[in-house]
């Protein structure tokens, strides 16, 4: 069983080797893993990580150009995702695709038409904020409860609209999610959350939340990072007890995977997350994407019926790229 998975920091990755010397990242690492773990496509975010905070556009527009660099290397049939005529071809030819993402605005620093500027370089969905605040939203990391959607970030939410672009809330705090359910005309995603109810991590959704993106018609990708998991023993199959409380909650046609593994993050990069106390341990039984067909094994496990784990592992992510790609 072939795995979409909606949520990867490889960019990060990429940059940072690149820094270094290194090239065809992808094709030398990441392509190799991918295909072991049975990955038909990822959405790989452009993520400014914590230590670049105080100057969020100069990491931004280096993550961007070692991606372009990256790709004119490339020659191994990998498909960037631009339109539905490049999935369809991409699932026809059974090629590796990518989807290309913004985990955070931090770094176009409220220049609302430079969302068209991205769509233009391929980006096609896009998170107003990671943990911060910035100029179009408050995100899981802001202590005012009070903050949420800015008028600018609403204007964000229409000109994506407009272009195609999918809207992802995994990061939001919980008064920017319920202000973009007031104004979202079209499905959103929570590209890699958990259930809060399972695993009380502000990151994670609470019920009605959950409920709310199985409404307008989302999908929510289930998320491996532990602290998500569980706060002392994260393990697969903790992991899969969210896919069947997700399931329960909000349906079979709004749970996917967005696992947002870690174990290739260098060093500098871990070390700011544990500052910001954020645990950098793996998940028992799924450390890194080679693991991803035990999950398929464990759905089978528990008498998930193949249509739905199609559905699960890419069929429901896909079905969000065909209404508003």
């Amino acid at each position: 069983m072939l795995v979409f998975d909606c949520h990867s920091d490889i960019w990060c990755d990429v940059a940072n080797k690149r820094k270094k010397g290194v090239k065809r990242v992808l094709s030398s690492f990441h392509i190799p893993r991918l295909k072991k773990g049975n990955i038909c496509g990822v959405n790989a975010a452009v993520w400014v990580e914590p230590q670049y905070s105080k100057n969020p556009t100069k990491r931004m527009l280096e993550i961007l150009g070692s991606i372009s660099e990256e790709l004119m290397e490339l020659d191994d049939g990998l498909v960037i995702v631009r339109n539905l005529n490049d999935l369809y071809r991409a699932i026809q030819e059974q090629n590796l695709f990518i989807i290309l993402s913004m985990e955070g605005l931090s770094g176009i620093e409220g220049n609302l038409s430079f969302i068209t500027t991205l769509y233009k370089l391929g980006i096609r969905i896009i998170s107003l904020t990671w943990n911060e605040e910035n100029p179009f939203a408050a995100g899981a990391g802001c202590n005012d409860p009070q903050k949420g959607l800015t008028a600018l970030g609403k204007e964000a939410i229409k000109k994506m609209k407009e272009l195609g672009i999918i809207l992802d809330v995994s990061h939001l705090n919980e008064k920017s999610f319920w202000d973009v359910c007031e104004v979202a005309e079209k499905p959103f995603i929570a590209s890699h959350s958990n259930s809060y109810r399972l695993c009380p991590n502000k990151r994670n959704l609470k019920d009605e939340q959950i409920k709310a993106i199985a409404a307008k018609g989302g999908v929510i990708g289930i998320n491996a990072w532990p602290e998500f998991i569980h706060s002392s023993d994260p393990t697969l199959e903790r992991m899969i007890d969210q896919v069947e409380y997700m399931v329960e909650l909000a349906g079979i046609d709004h749970v996917g995977f967005g696992f947002d593994f870690c174990d290739y993050l260098d060093d500098q990069i871990k070390n700011n997350l544990q500052k910001d106390k954020i645990p950098t341990k793996k998940t028992e039984g799924l450390e890194d994407v080679t693991q991803v067909p035990a999950v398929v094994k464990e759905l089978e496990k528990r008498g998930f019926k193949p249509a739905d784990i199609e559905k699960i592992c890419k069929g429901n992510f896909l079905r969000i790229f065909k209404e508003v790609l």
